[in-house]
């Protein structure tokens, strides 16, 4: 058989024209149930969707973390962390409420005359460290 008669022979074939309508009907019918469904996850139920996407995926956790040990090649420690308590001040803020400044000198075992002359020569500062213990007690 050569080329040329399988080729006759293919075309001289009558295959049923409803075969290939109802073919092309089953591909037709299946696009569109396929683009409907798409349009309706997409556009009708979008913020359905949305809001269970995000009950799966966006967590916010909060995770407390302490500064690690610096050590070299063999574990012995380099340089270790403390734990340690400050107190800083806003000097402008606390001396617009000079009722705060003396149980604050107290705390930090200033006399409140002294602690005020501090904060007033850095009254212009933004932030200031007035107190610091190392440990948690």
């Amino acid at each position: 058989m050569t080329r040329r008669s399988v080729i006759r022979n293919l075309e001289s074939r009558d295959v049923a024209p409803w075969r290939r309508w109802f073919v092309l009907g089953i591909f037709a019918a299946f696009s569109i149930a396929v683009f409907a469904r798409a349009f309706e996850l997409q556009v009708l139920d979008r913020d359905f969707l949305q809001a269970e996407g995000d009950k799966r995926a966006v967590r916010t956790l909060e995770l407390a973390a302490h500064r690690g040990a610096i050590t070299d090649r063999i574990g012995e420690p380099l340089a270790l962390s403390a734990p340690t308590e400050s107190i800083w001040v806003t000097p402008a803020t606390l001396l617009e409420k000079p009722e705060y400044i003396a149980p604050l000198a107290k705390l930090i075992g200033e006399s409140p005359v002294s602690f005020k002359n501090y904060l007033q020569a850095r009254k212009n500062r933004y932030f200031v460290y007035v107190g610091q213990r190392n440990g948690f007690e």
